[in-house]
C-alpha cells in the first residue's frame, strides 16, 4: 500500500457515508433510514463499476454491479413497506 490505512472501527465510522444511529427510531423513520442509506450507498458506489472497467479491472466492476443490485433490491422491498 502506498500510504498507511487505519484498520479499526473507529477510523471505519468516521470515514463512512452511512451513519450509525443514536437515538432508537419506531416503524416507519426506521424503514425510511434504512432505505436511504441503501440508496446512498447505491449512488455512491456507481461510479466506481466505470473506473474498474477503464482499469480493465472487469472482475471488481462485476463485482460492485453484483453489490449495488442487491442494496437496490434491499431498498425496493423496504420501500415497500412506506405508506407515503
Amino acid at each position: 500500500l502506498v500510504q498507511y490505512v487505519e484498520g479499526n472501527f473507529s477510523a471505519f465510522q468516521k470515514n463512512s457515508l452511512i451513519k450509525e444511529e443514536k437515538k432508537r427510531k419506531k416503524g416507519e423513520k426506521m424503514v425510511k433510514t434504512l432505505v436511504d442509506d441503501h440508496e446512498k450507498f447505491t449512488k455512491t458506489h456507481r461510479p466506481s463499476i466505470h473506473f474498474c472497467q477503464d482499469k480493465n479491472d472487469e472482475m471488481s466492476g462485476d463485482l460492485l454491479i453484483k453489490r449495488i443490485a442487491q442494496h437496490e433490491k434491499f431498498a425496493y422491498l423496504l420501500r415497500s413497506h412506506l405508506t407515503s
